[in-house]
């Protein structure tokens, strides 16, 4: 199952919002997570940066998380690295 979402960069690209490319993350889709400078975010699914691009931390399509960082103001998507994930938890469900 894939889903088109948009950065904020103005890239389009396919998201797999499957269970087994998210949990290699340790998240699944839509799942609430703390961020580890204390935001919140959700969960989009899971994709290499748009247009065979690359970061310091991130080769050349490299999977990368995608997350909707909440309340932005810029109504932001980014990705989280692998290498970056330490701090980011799922959300406790109010009850």
């Amino acid at each position: 199952m894939s889903t088109q979402q948009v950065t904020s960069f103005g890239f389009t690209f396919e998201v797999d919002t499957s269970d087994k490319a998210c949990q290699a993350f340790g998240f699944q889709h839509n799942d609430q997570v703390l961020t580890p400078s204390g935001g919140e975010a959700t969960v989009i699914g899971v994709a290499p940066l748009p247009d065979h691009q690359s970061m310091p931390c991130v080769p050349a399509d490299t999977d990368v998380l995608w997350i909707h960082n909440e309340g932005d103001a810029n109504d932001e998507v980014c990705c989280v690295p692998p290498s970056h994930l330490r701090g980011f938890t799922r959300k406790p469900i109010a009850s």
